[in-house]
């Protein structure tokens, strides 16, 4: 207690928390409110901050295993006797920012004064050099001495110049005269310097290209979405589309910012359909469009949502009259009673995680997991049904007698078909039209004209399944795709549709 004038009476504050520096008696029941108590640091950016107080602590765990560390509990505080200037500082460039005053057992004592002095000074430091730039101008003009002074060696003038702002290619100039009165008599010094630059700055290295006539580096005007596709075919290359069939699928979409996206509809659309023509991953898109990948998901799969359920109608069964009505002269003179020609495709999937999965998915034809489906087109090349999904492991047969195809048949309806198709349970008036088989080896030359004739009508499937497959999002499903799959395959189908036909109505061979 001070000696000198009257003595204060010491309050205790009602706690028994108290320092946990080995040596330290400091505690709320023998200090007044001069003497703070800090919480070991413990959120999650502050990691390295906690463990630097944990070794400075060097406090050992008890109990019979001793090699574990020593970890603080809520009740652990260190006492602001500890810190320099008694007091924590949250400035990580401060001496206070860790404890570091600990009693005599402790190796280490650090000298808090010097320490708090170079942070007072440095702190003044940076103050003024904030100041000395805020009050500095671009065009900066010195003169030491701008009028004779009179001194016992007599006249002298002294002066130092620079003005960066009127040279050009980065060229300083710096200028210093001297005009006085020396045991010699007048004398006249002065000096003169120029620094001269590398010209403009540049970003980065770039070395020389002899079959290029200009040096200078040229900027990446970058991506802005669909302000950057000024023609046709720009579009058709990253999307698949032209601007026309774009604009009636961009009719389709709701016009709304549903789920907050800051892409307009027309980059959603075009996101959209990227993804569905090249298949690049998300985290291509997201660079592309300034997104992150989890967005470009979310776009991607509300799109696909809200077109398969506007897109509904644009896959759908011709009656047979408009089968009739554009049926190529190339077949109606082959199978004038055909009202469609089908095949089952296979698509590559990613490995399923369960093995049952697997199973059901895997392919012995591709020798890969796969998903298969049935496709069926009218004779002009119009896919009229696509079935669903189902694993690679079942059989053209059974997709065809369980999609619901067979259904949809009408009496002295003609199917053609390849040879995948043997046991379709057809109904007894639908004619199903396969390509012979061999037997003992050997074809008839009537089977052979039979297998030619077929083929050159079914070829028109395959073409329409090679151009379902240029939609490279089909070339490999990513596992977090699988749930979409039927709805990606419609898609594929809508957009095919939307192309020209492979074989115009009227001709002879096709185009």
């Amino acid at each position: 207690m001070n000696s000198q004038g009257p003595e204060v009476p010491f309050t205790a504050r009602n706690s028994r928390i108290q320092c946990c520096v080995v040596g330290c008696h400091n505690g709320y029941y023998n200090t007044d409110n001069s003497i703070k108590f800090y919480s070991f640091p413990k959120k999650w950016f502050e990691k390295e901050r906690r463990q630097i107080w944990i070794n400075s602590v060097r406090r050992v765990s008890a109990g019979p295993s001793t090699s574990k560390e020593w970890q603080p509990k809520d009740f652990h505080k260190i006492c602001s006797a500890h810190f320099v200037g008694n007091v924590k500082s949250n400035d990580p460039e401060s001496p206070s920012y860790n404890p570091t005053i600990f009693p005599e057992g402790y190796r280490k004592l650090d000298n808090s004064g010097d320490k708090m002095g170079r942070y007072k000074r440095k702190i003044a430091r940076s103050s003024k050099k904030n100041m000395n730039k805020e009050d500095s101008s671009v065009q900066s003009q010195t003169i030491c001495d701008d009028e004779l002074m009179e001194v016992e060696e007599g006249t002298k003038e002294f002066s130092c110049q620079t003005d960066p702002t009127e040279l050009e290619d980065e060229i300083f100039l710096f200028e210093s005269n001297f005009i006085g009165q020396g045991a010699g008599g007048m004398c006249d010094v002065s000096t003169q310097c120029n620094i001269v630059g590398d010209g403009k700055r540049k970003l980065f290295l770039q070395k020389d290209d002899k079959c290029v006539g200009n040096d200078e580096p040229i900027d990446c005007i970058g991506f802005h979405g669909i302000r950057s596709l000024k023609t046709d075919e720009d579009l058709n290359c990253l999307a698949g589309v032209y601007f026309d069939r774009f604009n009636l699928l961009c009719s389709l979409l709701n016009n709304s910012h549903h789920g907050n996206f800051k892409l307009s509809i027309e980059n959603r659309l075009l996101l959209f359909l990227i993804k569905i023509k090249l298949g690049l991953s998300f985290v291509a898109l997201g660079a592309l469009f300034q997104l992150h990948h989890t967005s470009c998901y979310r776009i991607f799969s509300s799109l696909l949502e809200e077109l398969v359920q506007k897109t509904k109608n644009f896959i759908f069964w011709p009656s047979r009259d408009v089968v009739d009505s554009t049926m190529p002269k190339a077949i109606k003179l082959l199978y004038p009673k055909c009202r469609a020609i089908i095949d089952c495709t296979e698509i590559k999937i990613q490995q399923p995680k369960g093995v049952d999965q697997r199973i059901h998915t895997y392919s012995q034809y591709k020798s890969t997991f796969t998903a298969k489906f049935l496709i069926a087109i009218s004779p002009s090349g119009f896919i009229s049904f696509i079935s669903k999904c189902y694993g690679g492991r079942s059989s053209d047969t059974f997709i065809t007698n369980d999609c619901g195809f067979l259904e949809l048949l009408e009496p002295n309806d003609v199917i053609l078909a390849d040879k995948g198709f043997p046991h379709i349970k057809c109904k007894e008036d639908v004619i199903l039209v396969l390509p012979p088989f061999v037997h003992d080896g050997v074809l008839s030359l009537e089977e052979v004209e039979e297998t030619y004739t077929i083929a050159s009508v079914r070829i028109q499937v395959e073409r329409s399944i090679q151009r379902i497959k240029i939609h490279k999002v089909l070339s490999e499903i990513s596992y977090n795709l699988f749930k979409h799959l039927d709805d990606i395959v419609h898609i594929c189908c809508v957009l095919t549709n939307l192309q020209p036909p492979t074989i115009a109505n009227g001709e002879d061979d096709i185009v």
